[in-house]
């Protein structure tokens, strides 16, 4: 039985989740764990499987000098991850200048991008290699946080 959770403003949610060990939790406990969030924290339970799920990208990332640098801060909450919440989101598209890559493109509904230390795992499109998967590193590496709209409906268009 995991331990019934205190109410924590959001900024200190994933630092909660850090200090208690579940980011770090082997992969048998993370079932467990997502339940009760989901059950008793939603807004908890979001962090922690974007958290997790980033995580998990980077275990398996070819680059293992990006994960050796990201992995870390992310296990214990130095760094948030960032995601779409649908995952087959349309991805961004890169081009090549030369001196590396330009990534342009819109992923609505990405949850956990605060103000502060984030990494956006995303889709991406490299020219014509195929698709794969980036982790762009906040505003360090360029991204525009935009406050959430709602969409266009036709009682918008007045």
């Amino acid at each position: 039985m995991l331990p019934s959770l205190p109410f924590f403003p959001p900024t200190a949610r994933l630092t909660w989740l850090a200090e208690q060990g579940w980011l770090a939790a082997p992969e048998h406990a993370l079932h467990a764990i997502s339940q009760q969030l989901w059950r008793t924290d939603p807004a908890s339970a979001l962090l922690f499987r974007c958290q997790r799920l980033a995580i998990e990208v980077l275990r398996g990332a070819r680059n293992q000098g990006l994960t050796h640098y990201l992995l870390p801060q992310m296990l214990h909450a130095e760094r948030a991850a960032a995601l779409p919440l649908r995952l087959d989101v349309a991805p961004l598209s890169g081009q090549d200048t030369g001196r590396g890559w330009r990534l342009t493109g819109l992923l609505p509904w990405v949850a956990n991008a605060p103000a502060g230390s984030f990494t956006l795992v995303a889709p991406v499109r490299l020219g014509e290699e195929g698709q794969g998967w980036a982790a762009l590193r906040g505003e360090e590496d360029g991204l525009d946080v935009l406050p959430p709209h709602a969409p266009d409906t036709p009682s918008d268009r007045r």
